[in-house]
């Protein structure tokens, strides 16, 4: 589970330096801060006592059944998040916020445990419906968890491999589940076309609750993975270039209308660091939607500004060249 915040709204702007004699130092630009949640990993499987009344339990009941059952320590390492890690480092974020809290918390996907539907499956059995249900629940326990804790700040969030109800790396464009999450984030549902294309692909855009004119384009980058699989979705599509294609319209229409952007996802691009070697680099992305997105990115270099992704289970930087034509050389 990482933790990162700071936001600066001078970020949004073009590098200045200025070398002025005995001139008064301009005026700085409004600051704030927001909370950064990646891979959370939340595991409602942990105390197997309380499953079956999470199961018949609504999202909103779920609290009081996590505060009823056994304490547990917090998981460590290498383990998948448990309620008292999930509540501890929901504490202790909101101690770093300080009195003035959070402006937005950014979540860059993957709510779920890992291998949540086998998991489901040794309690609810085999039923799909039942397995949608339950997973859609969690996230919403986890978003609402995250909405009380930081008294209403405006959740962000982008969907990782893990948050689907198909398998790993297996996401399902028009699945019931998009349509169920999209209910749970605020922000996407008070915006009918935010909600129907959440509900389509996981994508969606939203304007930055601070900064004016500056909008966050959420797109679900798992379609771009190597590692995605078809499994339960429509034979023969391409999810991938429609997401391409949904990410090209927004920066068109942004640029039109004179406006910033910033990307959130979940897998970024360049190369996976736990499977790469000196001698043979491992790409997180197909290499034709990596070509097309740093297209993009070259394009619209004038409305784009930063991004956002998670997955590695690190703090780290990732650059994308400035001149076109040019492979992306990080990781």
């Amino acid at each position: 589970m990482s933790v990162r915040r700071n936001w600066r709204s001078d970020a949004l702007a073009p590098l200045m330096l200025l070398l002025a004699a005995a001139a008064p130092p301009p005026p700085q630009p409004p600051s704030g801060q927001f909370l950064a949640l990646s891979d959370v990993h939340f595991d409602p499987f942990a105390d197997a006592a309380i499953v079956p009344r999470l199961i018949a339990a609504e999202a909103d009941q779920w609290p009081a059944i996590f505060a009823a059952s056994k304490p547990a320590p917090p998981v460590g390492a290498g383990s998948d998040t448990n309620y008292a890690l999930f509540e501890s480092t929901l504490r202790q974020a909101e101690a770093a916020g300080g009195r003035d809290g959070y402006d937005f918390v950014l979540v860059t996907g993957d709510l779920l445990r890992h291998d949540f539907e086998t998991t489901f499956a040794k309690y609810g059995g085999g039923d799909p419906r039942a397995l949608q249900a339950f997973a859609a629940k969690t996230v919403a326990y986890v978003n609402r968890a995250i909405e009380r804790r930081f008294r209403g700040a405006p959740l962000i969030e982008a969907l990782g491999n893990n948050d689907n109800d198909c398998g790993d790396y297996q996401p399902r464009p028009g699945s019931p589940l998009l349509a169920a999450i999209a209910r749970s984030l605020p922000a996407v549902a008070a915006d009918p076309q935010a909600e129907r294309d959440f509900a389509a692909g996981g994508n969606y855009a939203v304007p930055h609750p601070k900064v004016a004119n500056h909008l966050f384009l959420v797109v679900d980058s798992v379609y771009w993975s190597t590692r995605y699989k078809d499994a339960c979705g429509t034979a023969r599509s391409d999810p991938g270039s429609a997401q391409l294609a949904w990410l090209e319209w927004q920066l068109f229409q942004a640029h039109l209308k004179g406006r910033t952007a910033s990307l959130v996802m979940h897998i970024p691009p360049g190369f996976n660091p736990y499977e790469s070697t000196e001698e043979k680099p491992a790409p997180f992305w197909v290499d034709s939607y990596r070509d097309r997105f740093l297209e993009l990115v070259q394009a619209y270099r004038s409305v784009l500004v930063a991004g956002y992704a998670g997955h590695t289970h690190m703090d780290d930087f990732r650059l994308v060249p400035a001149t076109s034509g040019a492979r992306c050389r990080c990781g």
